[in-house]
């Protein structure tokens, strides 16, 4: 598929700070991938045919049956795959499996430290889900660390470890080799040239016990 597929409209931002100046809340934001002109804009999940706004319904049931009310509908699109492929016949160089419908909600739940989770699913022309960024699993949110638990957690762990740091930021990603939901609080250590140095704790979704922690480095961007 010509590189034109590849090229976000708006990319995936992540704007999640524990700084005193700011909010402690996750505010992730996304876009779309581009398809040019092949497919159909959708400002509204009821203009999904019939069997695909069952599908939807029923599997946002299945994974978060207790705050369905909390997400939003962002926008969408239908992308028009035959007419795609009869124009772009090479399959080998696609980085994953195109969907038929590409949607995007937002999760929020303040209560525990939510402002917005970007939410994005891709099925099939029969409503089947090929792809998303939430884990499988039935959620329930009476068991999920608020932001505050997480946050006080790190900051005692780090405390122990007597280890300094500037400043700290934070994050919950889904890991879609292990179908898993985390938290990740990263703490900045050092600044050494064009890097940072961060050492990043991980909790489960639902644990205040540290699956993972270490040194981590990422490049300064200007």
């Amino acid at each position: 598929m010509k590189q034109l597929l590849m090229i976000m409209t708006l990319l995936t931002i992540c704007i999640n700070s524990l700084t005193a100046q700011t909010q402690k809340t996750i505010d992730k934001i996304g876009g779309s991938i581009y398809y040019g002109d092949y497919v159909k804009e959708l400002k509204s999940e009821n203009d999904l045919p019939k069997n695909i706004q069952s599908n939807l319904k029923g599997y946002l049931n299945k994974i978060l049956p207790s705050i369905t009310d909390s997400i939003t509908f962002s926008h969408g699109q239908i992308i028009d795959l035959k007419r795609l492929f009869e124009k772009e016949p090479s399959t080998y160089n696609n980085f994953r499996i195109i969907p038929a419908y590409e949607l995007s909600f937002y999760l929020r739940k303040k209560s525990i430290g939510v402002k917005n989770y970007y939410l994005e699913i891709g099925l099939d022309e029969y409503g089947q889900i090929l792809e998303t960024n939430w884990p499988k699993e039935t959620f329930s949110f009476e068991s999920f660390k608020t932001l505050k638990e997480i946050e006080t957690t790190a900051l005692k762990h780090i405390a122990a470890k007597k280890m300094e740091y500037k400043s700290y930021t934070f994050d919950l990603v889904y890991k879609k080799d292990t179908d898993k939901l985390f938290w990740i609080i990263a703490f900045l250590t050092k600044t050494e040239g064009t890097r940072n140095e961060y050492y990043e704790i991980e909790f489960p979704w639902n644990s205040l016990k540290i699956s993972d922690e270490g040194f981590g480095y990422k490049q300064i961007l200007y």
